[in-house]
């Protein structure tokens, strides 16, 4: 972003209004993680945790508000949650917040990251974590948060879990106990992992359905439409607070070439129509980054291959669509995969296809019926997101368009979607094997 106020990135910036332009709504970021628990904002005292590794600062800070301010983002901070008997630690980090940001520019504050793997990675006792315990120690910190009346109220995002179900079925009563302190819950979720030695992602394995989205957001480990429900009753939100390709930094030659493109359009398409509100892309310095810097002070970018699925799934829900169900006569659907749009502001529709043939095809016919949906329509635009192969890492383009070389973020070429003639209520058109379309129905006149 930046490492000085005054001297914010332009080229980051660039690449948050790409996103906005589309929506009219910059995308959050999320500040923490792992290294949440690892931060403090230092007093007089000594360090009090050799865990900790990174100390905040003003100039960070102010780094971060200059940023929302410019760009029209909002931040979620992590707060650290070592301490098992006292909020202290954290308390000082929001105090700074207070200090050196403006509140209007957060949108939630963190306690803690995965707090369900605390048994696990040291953080707290190896026997007797419990989520009654988690819940007990949660409650003493927002406590101490609000009544210090430095922060906005509701503005905690709860949970924040990995991996334990037992803990994700925990939400079904922590919501409705939680939510007068909290705004959102959340839990963070990857399709595959590379930790501890892992070594068998690939493309195949990214494309599988399981791993796409719908299958695994409802599989055995996860069931977010019954998460998506709880917090709806809450009137909360529900969000994936951490995610991407492969967990522990992505894999090289899966997380960063035209794959993972189609895979976050697919992750991003079966969230929205589950209900989630939204998705943090994890960004960590490696293979599954949406961009990344030559260095720490160059201002020159690279557009990586999940900003293209990024940027393709923005242009799709643009300033006012939600999902909606669609029936499909495509019989394939591990290959092809079909997701449908409404436009409240213009009851216009999308259609997004997903092909994911990755041997022995070069082009796929594809046919889209609209049915109960007909009425109305005329002819569409047609917007492909194409790349000469899966494993392409730059030749990427999008309905004539493309950031390769693009070290400012602005998108060179010329925009020229194609145009697909209604016929009886159907729209017919050839794609590549493995890519993604968008087609944009407008009313007729």
């Amino acid at each position: 972003m930046g490492g000085e106020p005054q001297s914010v990135k332009t080229s980051f910036l660039q690449a948050l209004a790409n996103l906005k332009n589309l929506t009219g709504q910059t995308p959050y970021i999320r500040m923490g993680g792992n290294s949440a628990d690892q931060t403090w904002f230092p007093n007089d005292q000594p360090k009090p945790y050799s865990r900790i590794d990174f100390a905040l600062n003003a100039t960070l800070l102010q780094v971060l508000d200059v940023v929302a301010k410019k760009s029209e983002t909002k931040f979620s901070l992590g707060l650290n949650f070592l301490n098992a008997t006292g909020s202290w630690i954290a308390m000082d980090e929001v105090k700074a917040f207070h200090t050196f940001m403006d509140w209007n520019n957060v949108y939630g504050l963190e306690i803690g990251n995965e707090c369900d793997m605390y048994d696990e990675n040291g953080i707290r006792p190896k026997d007797g974590w419990t989520f009654e315990e988690y819940r007990n120690e949660f409650q003493n910190y927002t406590q101490s948060i609000y009544e210090s009346k430095l922060t906005p109220s509701e503005i905690i995002v709860g949970a924040t879990f990995a991996y334990k179900p037992t803990w994700f079925n925990g939400l079904e009563t922590f919501i409705p106990e939680t939510k007068s302190e909290c705004n959102r819950y959340s839990i963070h979720a990857y399709p595959m992992n590379r930790c501890d030695g892992n070594t068998y992602p690939s493309i195949a394995h990214l494309m599988l359905d399981g791993n796409g989205g719908g299958k695994f957001l409802q599989s055995g480990t996860y069931n977010f439409r019954n998460y998506v429900r709880w917090a709806d009753q809450s009137q909360r939100k529900m969000i994936i607070g951490e995610s991407n390709s492969v967990a522990c930094g992505g894999e090289p030659g899966v997380s960063d070439v035209f794959a993972v493109s189609i895979w976050a359009i697919d992750w991003l398409s079966s969230a929205g129509l589950i209900g989630l509100e939204m998705i943090n892309f994890h960004e960590a310095h490696g293979p599954y980054d949406a961009f990344a810097y030559p260095s720490l002070d160059s201002n020159d970018i690279e557009i990586r291959p999940l900003y293209y699925g990024l940027y393709f799934f923005n242009h799709a829900i643009g300033r006012g669509s939600r999902f909606v169900a669609i029936h499909s006569s495509i019989t394939d659907l591990d290959l092809v995969k079909t997701y449908a749009l409404i436009d409240d502001t213009s009851t216009d529709l999308k259609i997004i296809v997903l092909t994911k043939y990755l041997h022995n095809v070069t082009e796929v016919d594809i046919e889209i019926e609209l049915g109960t949906l007909s009425g109305g329509f005329g002819d569409a635009k047609l917007n492909l997101l194409t790349a000469p192969s899966p494993s392409e890492k730059l030749d990427i383009e999008y309905a004539g368009q493309t950031f390769q070389g693009a070290s400012d973020a602005i998108i060179r070429g010329r925009y020229e979607p194609q145009v697909v003639r209604k016929s009886s209520d159907r729209y017919a058109f050839q794609m590549p094997a493995f890519g993604a379309a968008l087609l944009e129905i407008s009313k007729s006149d």
